[in-house]
């Protein structure tokens, strides 16, 4: 999915990077992530640009290879995408095949967190989401800078 608004502007997944150099040649299919910590980030970016599509393509073939399993999925995607505005990611730990991160998100007005240990598999020379444990929820102090990446505290932002 192009989008010639996110060219110049910073890429979604909070790295400090354009769109254009991060994220975005990932979701275009221009390239492949080289890392789970990069799918990852490219999956948050694409949860940010609700294209259910590139979140398919990249969940381990296993997870959708029953005959409606794509479009299933698809499907659940775009309602759940429609409902939430993702606003911030953090990146807890990245190790070998799994990472851990927390994303912000809002929906019904309130603010919400996925903190998931995720687990990434490599076929065929790419890599894919495989599936993730669901943790608690990380403390975010009122003093911190934002989870958005706005440069404001947390407490005068999204607090």
């Amino acid at each position: 999915m192009k989008d010639p608004d996110m060219k110049e502007s910073g890429c979604p997944c909070i790295s400090g990077r354009p769109y254009a150099q991060c994220c975005g040649p990932y979701l275009t299919g221009d390239a492949r992530p080289s890392t789970p910590q990069i799918l990852m980030r490219s999956r948050y970016t694409a949860f940010v640009k609700k294209d259910a599509d590139y979140l398919v393509a990249t969940l381990a073939p296993v997870k959708r290879s029953a005959a409606d399993a794509e479009n299933r999925l698809r499907r659940e995607l775009e309602t759940t995408m429609a409902a939430t505005r993702w606003v911030g990611l953090t990146v807890v730990k990245a190790r070998g095949d799994q990472v851990e991160f927390a994303a912000f998100y809002l929906q019904d007005g309130k603010l919400g967190q996925l903190h998931e240990r995720s687990n990434f598999i490599r076929e065929n020379g790419r890599w894919y989401y495989r599936d993730g444990e669901i943790l608690p929820p990380v403390k975010v102090s009122r003093n911190q800078p934002c989870i958005c990446g706005s440069g404001l505290k947390f407490k005068r932002c999204h607090g």
